[in-house]
């Protein structure tokens, strides 16, 4: 005899939905924090993110190099290529559209700071807590999904069709037609 549960201790559509909904909010928070550094602590290739002032923000908008289209609002996020005395360049991914039979490209554009054009540099550094969290949310909620479809069996939810009864077999109707 197989088991079978009272439908009162299955989850209902909306429970479903909203454990669906805090598994994808919990895979899709980030995994990196941002922390302010000092633009004298820059060293080459770490990950930032830069807060520009208004002045550099309206210089990037009318530049002929097409840096309007590396701004995020105020910001501009890369990896430091170089750090002098007065100037920081930030390599900024861009993915320019190609052909579309080609793959996409991303490419670095280089893009030259002064000091005065930086409001605030943040720094990107792996939360190990946070993804260490997000990594057990994600897993538990796919282990309480496959026991679930393994204790009902992987069956349908829906009504069962009455087995028996001739096959359907479709014939065209041109077909039907005889000729004389």
């Amino acid at each position: 005899m197989a088991f079978s549960r009272p439908r009162s201790a299955v989850l209902p559509c909306a429970w479903r939905s909203f454990a669906l909904l805090l598994g994808a909010a919990a895979s899709t928070t980030g995994c990196y924090t941002y922390r302010s550094v000092a633009v004298a602590d820059l060293e080459p290739e770490m990950t930032v993110r830069v807060e520009l002032t208004a002045v550099a923000v309206d210089r990037l908008r009318n530049s002929p190099n097409g840096e309007r289209r590396l701004l995020e609002g105020f910001e501009v996020g890369g990896t430091v290529a170089s750090a002098g005395g007065d100037s920081v360049v930030v390599s900024v991914p861009s993915n320019t559209p190609t052909d579309p039979s080609m793959r996409a490209m991303t490419f670095r554009q280089p893009v030259t700071l002064r000091r005065s054009d930086v409001e605030r540099i943040e720094l990107r550094t792996l939360d190990r807590r946070k993804t260490t969290w997000a990594a057990v949310t994600i897993g538990a909620l796919s282990v309480t999904a496959a026991v679930f479809a393994i204790r009902r069996g992987g069956e349908a939810t829906g009504s069962t069709p009455v087995p028996g009864g001739p096959n359907e077999a479709r014939v065209p109707a041109l077909l039907l037609w005889s000729f004389r």
